[in-house]
């Protein structure tokens, strides 16, 4: 490995004109990090974002304590931190009255971050990227390893506190001799290396100098014979607050927030370390950790005492709630950044074209295939009354909602002695078997079913990374179309339709570079294919099956709580500790049955169902046996 000081202390412009800069297809640009401009960062947040931070900071509050946000990939972490960054915050403060800026300012207020004319708390950022493992002797992970981890961890801290304060400022690095650091004597006994007061060149030479001598004599670390840097405590922490630095006289700002991105890159044993660290230096620092969920175990994730003990608060980076309009604005500002010009949400027909009417005729000439002959005539005050409706689609639905009808009472041996009246008919033939009824039409003769703004939000399954990949696919076609004629431009559901199901053939394609991946496919396909079986089936009084619970018939030598800790299932416990920790599985707890009975059901990713040609409802599930499940692997 070859580290250097200024992968952690690098220098950018800190100019924060707006940008003017437009796109050829904005939806293409994905994570924060990849972002170039803090401008274009700005302009394409969303302030409903923060909604999940304000209902936090009213209920726990947010400062001197320790915030833990855990997400899947794509969940919002890194886009959320970077947004209290300094040169984030100085773009928002000085624009504070532009249209893109003024809600986010009013939220960042709301939570004390700013006021009208400063900015009271600031983000040092630190990406815990993986070259802190390559100082770990992954096998036998000596003594002198989590020293080692120690003490780079401290300098970057410094590196980083001293970015923050450049940024802040509008400084340069020359300028570090301007900077004065001077904690109370109670406080520079924990930083004995150094003589107080000392500026900010003092501080980055000492950090540096300790980067610079682990680099320098990195294979031999685990020999002990040279005087490698080796710390015993994350002291920085404790150290670096705002109200002890100084430049040109004044306070930098009223607290810092120490952020730390990616954790889940550590070594166990360094995460581990590191987050003991955190939690004993916490009394009155604002630290945030962000991970992804996959380093979370099964038990972590869905284990009955999960939550309990925790040192930290522990919180997803938005409120599911707010998706809906936080996808809508994302659209509306990722179109507004195209040359093109093309609002995406304008651009995608929300209805079926006349082309499918021959469908739903031939839905109608074939009204009566399911129901025998000796039992029509129950049914003929149904088909009169039917075939007054006007459009075909709903002579369509309604006919094959009796034929839906006709099975199920036909399975209980319920057929009537006598013929139904409309009064039955309005009785009996509910809106939710009509809808049921389109669902088996569309799958049967397949009809478009994922179109619409609306249904892109919903596919997005509370993930924004996934809403704006396959907005992204929907909008590379719009500019072709455009392109060849820019008068018409617009997607119709069969296109779009076309262009999700090819998305969701390459997602389920690229699981296989999971860890476990081939069995997380096998898991998977098996599922789909039982929710497929069991919809189409038009058995469920519900309709559409997307999900599964275990089964609590586990055995009397087993706890239903603890299913996942038995060696039988412990393969089983991990696939599906993946599939929840990357969203492709969204667990949700439901009351169901006698004395209001608890389940963990395991939906389908929105996308596995259009995978697999269902709709996306959430609602239908079914019980199954461990023992049927570990089939499925």
């Amino acid at each position: 490995m070859t580290m250097t000081t200024s992968q952690v202390f690098f220098l950018v412009s800190t100019d924060i004109d707006m940008d003017t800069t437009f796109y050829r297809n904005p939806f293409a640009l994905r994570a924060s990090e990849k972002i170039a401009t803090d401008d274009t960062f700005v302009r394409l947040f969303s302030p409903d974002s923060l909604k999940g931070i304000e209902s936090f900071f009213k209920e726990f509050g947010l400062w001197k304590q320790v915030v833990c946000f855990q997400a899947p990939p794509g969940g919002g972490k890194t886009t959320l931190l970077r947004l209290f960054s300094p040169r984030v915050l100085r773009n928002i403060m000085r624009y504070k009255s532009d249209s893109n800026r003024k809600e986010i300012f009013k939220r960042l207020k709301s939570i004390g971050v700013c006021d009208d004319v400063s900015i009271k708390k600031c983000a040092v950022y630190l990406l815990m990227n993986r070259d802190f493992m390559s100082v770990e002797d992954g096998e036998n992970k000596n003594k002198y390893a989590i020293g080692v981890f120690c003490a780079l961890l401290n300098s970057r801290i410094v590196l980083s506190t001293l970015k923050t304060i450049i940024e802040m400022n509008d400084i340069e690095i020359n300028d570090l001799d301007e900077i004065l650091f001077c904690p109370p004597a109670s406080v520079q006994m924990e930083f004995p290396f150094l003589k107080f007061p000392c500026t900010g060149k003092d501080l980055f030479d000492w950090a540096a100098g300790i980067e610079n001598k682990i680099c320098d004599s990195l294979e031999q670390i685990f020999t002990g014979n040279n005087p490698i840097p080796n710390h015993t405590s994350l002291f920085s922490i404790k150290i670096l607050k705002a109200e002890y630095f100084k430049y040109m006289g004044k306070q930098i700002c009223e607290e810092f927030i120490f952020q730390f991105d990616d954790i889940h890159k550590l070594s166990e044993q360094q995460r581990t370390f590191f987050i003991s660290q955190i939690v004993e230096t916490r009394s009155d620092i604002s630290v945030w950790l962000a991970e992804r969920t996959e380093v979370l175990t099964i038990q972590d994730i869905i284990g009955k005492d999960n939550k309990k003990g925790r040192d930290y608060q522990l919180r997803e980076p938005y409120e599911n709630a707010a998706f809906e309009k936080i996808t809508g604005e994302i659209a509306d500002k990722r179109s507004d950044m195209s040359r093109y010009q093309l609002n995406l949400k304008s651009c995608l027909a929300g209805v079926l074209d006349s082309d499918y009417e021959s469908i739903f005729q031939k839905v109608i000439n074939n009204a009566l295939e399911f129901i025998d002959l000796p039992f029509r005539d129950r049914f003929q005050t149904w088909f009169e009354l039917i075939d007054s409706f006007d459009s075909l689609k709903e002579k369509a639905v309604n006919y094959y909602a009796i034929n839906i009808f006709y099975q199920r009472i036909k399975n209980k041996g319920e057929i009537p002695l006598f013929p139904y009246s409309v009064e039955d008919f309005n009785r009996l033939i509910s809106e939710d078997l009509k809808r049921l009824a389109y669902i088996l039409i569309c799958i049967k003769y397949n009809i478009p079913q994922y179109y619409g703004f609306n249904k892109l939000i919903v596919l997005g399954s509370y993930n924004i990374e996934q809403f704006i990949d396959f907005s992204s696919r929907l909008y590379d076609e719009l500019i072709a179309k455009s392109i060849l004629n820019r008068d018409s431009v617009r997607l119709d559901a069969k296109e779009q339709n076309n262009i999700i199901k090819k998305r969701c053939e390459e997602l389920f394609e690229e699981l296989v570079y999971l860890p476990k991946g081939s069995k997380i496919q096998k898991f998977l396909k098996n599922m789909v294919d039982f929710c497929r079986k069991q919809t189409t089936s038009g058995s469920a009084s519900y309709g559409v099956v997307t999900g599964f619970a275990v089964s609590k018939n586990v055995g009397k030598y087993m706890n239903y709580d603890d299913w996942y800790k038995d060696e039988k299932f412990s393969d089983l416990a991990e696939v599906i500790r993946i599939c929840l920790a990357n969203n492709l599985l969204i667990p949700h707890p439901m009351t169901q049955g006698g004395k209001g009975e608890r389940w963990l059901v395991y939906y389908l990713n929105r996308w596995l169902c259009a995978y697999i040609n269902i709709p996306f409802d959430y609602g239908g599930w079914r019980k199954i046996s461990l023992i049927n499940l570990n089939k499925w692997i």
